[in-house]
């Protein structure tokens, strides 16, 4: 029996997805209710349930590639099916949408699992090798270690008396979502709101030369740590350079460093230290959450889901898509005039996005 694995709509608003990365090769044996792959949505990183059984026949959209609700991304079969008829078919309204992706050659047959690991993945700029003594140490007891020291830090923060404040503001998304929904139809890349927030707080950065200083390094070097959710606990690698860098260049470095932080979690030890941070829970229905600061975070952002707000004026009741963003920020070393004049600003590029999309000025 032949099985057509098409992308799921996760969410009532997600138009599209894409796969970060599949978990079977073509040929591998399939049963129902198997992960497959792992989709990245505008929110989320969710896992693509196999709805039949049989052999992974054809992948269709490789990895990377970010496509439309309800088409086609593999052909799940038994060995003696013929499937051709429903790639030329899937080929057919890929050429007719612009989606241009060649199935590999596979002879369906059964083959081992195998799966590269992190040393196959690309390597982000200032990423560092671990050392002797950490690799000597057995993964589980690193983990419990660190998982340990960073309580420990955590713990003596919450302990000492350092001033700290909070400012929320709500911000509407409906036309950085539009906006984002026509970049993801016409340059067919994964453009995840993640992503629309790190290059949002970036150019605010910029605009704000007093606040840059603050969280810069290496000269001008603007680092934002990035809140990734593995399993039960909140991961924070770090993104460097993120000023010097387009929309386009961060949507592929921040993909690829959440694979390998799914693949390997102490990569966020290893690339760990930026002054701020930005948490993004659309994938939860949390309107708002205050984020905790830890060494050596000067500030940090969370945005919770965006949500309709039924608005009324004149008589006329609109819908708008909004968003709750929320700056923990910590004196001396950032105030509250320079948190709120960073907030205002954020919420101006967030809702007026053009320049979020434009590439960066010439220096």
């Amino acid at each position: 029996m032949i099985t057509r694995v098409t992308m799921p709509k996760f969410t009532k608003h997600m138009t599209h997805g894409s796969i970060l990365v599949w978990k079977m090769e073509e040929g591998e044996a399939v049963t129902e209710g198997d992960i497959i792959a792992d989709v990245e949505t505008d929110t989320a990183i969710m896992e693509l349930e196999a709805h039949g059984s049989g052999f992974l026949r054809h992948i269709l959209i490789q990895e990377g590639h970010s496509v439309k609700t309800d088409t086609m991304l593999a052909i799940i079969g038994d060995l003696d099916d013929d499937t051709e008829s429903i790639v030329q078919e899937a080929l057919k309204i890929q050429d007719k949408t612009g989606v241009f992706q060649t199935p590999s050659k596979s002879t369906g047959r059964p083959t081992s699992r195998h799966r590269p690991q992190t040393e196959e993945l690309t390597t982000i700029p200032h990423a560092h090798a671990a050392s002797d003594s950490e690799s000597a140490v057995p993964s589980h007891a690193l983990n419990e270690r660190k998982q340990e020291s960073s309580t420990t830090r955590s713990s003596a923060l919450n302990d000492d008396d350092i001033p700290r404040f909070h400012l929320t503001t709500d911000v509407s998304m409906a036309e950085g979502e539009r906006l984002r929904e026509q970049m993801i139809d016409i340059q067919h890349m994964p453009l995840s709101l993640t992503t629309l927030y790190v290059r949002a707080a970036a150019l605010a950065f910029s605009r704000l030369p007093t606040c840059l200083e603050i969280f810069s390094s290496r000269g001008h070097s603007l680092d934002i740590g990035i809140g990734i959710i593995v399993d039960d606990r909140v991961l924070t690698p770090t993104l460097h350079d993120c000023g010097r860098k387009n929309i386009a260049e961060l949507s592929r470095e921040i993909q690829v460093m959440t694979k390998q932080t799914r693949v390997d979690p102490r990569f966020c030890e290893k690339e760990s230290g930026a002054r701020f941070s930005i948490l993004h829970l659309g994938m939860y229905p949390i309107e708002r959450c205050v984020p905790i600061l830890t060494p050596p975070q000067t500030a940090a952002l969370s945005i919770g889901a965006i949500r309709d707000v039924r608005l009324e004026k004149d008589g006329t009741v609109t819908v708008d898509r909004r968003a709750t963003v929320t700056l923990t920020c910590q004196q001396p070393g950032f105030d509250e005039k320079q948190g709120s004049q960073l907030l205002d600003t954020l919420k101006q590029l967030l809702e007026r996005p053009l320049a979020i999309f434009l590439p960066n000025p010439v220096e």
